[in-house]
């Protein structure tokens, strides 16, 4: 006999159908592809949320679909663009935007970057911009701004 399941792409059809009678939720786990240096797994931040999700869905009575990998991570050459377009939904063009120079052990604290940082994104995304488009995008990285005094360019009076 085969075992119960809440993951969407282990059951058959007639399984899903009955499912669809009297429930109708889904959960759909997304997460990017990226090293997590020699111990961990690519998928590790699809993985945990693929978990989360499975232990909801019992919870809740609703089923898991097949994870989302949406990125691939960290500093890809641009060499192999049109290979990080065909696999994934989302590429990172450069490594972090922090430079960590803060007066905190490992440059911790603030500022977590400084306005170099920030700005060498601009020589490099125009040689990018030909391999973005529908279903695809260069990800410059992301900095928050404006939330208070331990992220990004906020300056604290």
């Amino acid at each position: 006999m085969k075992r119960p399941t809440v993951f969407l792409g282990e059951m058959t059809n007639p399984e899903v159908e009955d499912f669809l009678k009297t429930k109708h939720t889904v959960i759909i786990p997304t997460g990017a592809t990226e090293q997590h240096g020699p111990h961990a797994p690519l998928l590790t931040d699809v993985l945990i949320p693929q978990e989360v999700a499975r232990r909801v869905a019992t919870e809740i009575g609703a089923l898991v679909a097949p994870p989302i990998n949406y990125a691939l991570s960290n500093n890809l050459p641009i060499a192999d663009a049109s290979t990080w377009r065909r696999l994934a939904n989302s590429w990172r063009t450069q490594g972090d935007v922090e430079c960590y120079c803060g007066p905190g052990s490992n440059g911790s604290g603030y500022p977590l970057t400084d306005w170099s940082h920030v700005s060498g994104r601009f020589n490099s995304a125009a040689s990018w911009q030909q391999y973005a488009g529908p279903g695809g995008w260069n990800d410059l990285d992301s900095l928050e701004l404006g939330n208070g005094d331990q992220v990004g360019l906020t300056v604290v009076g």
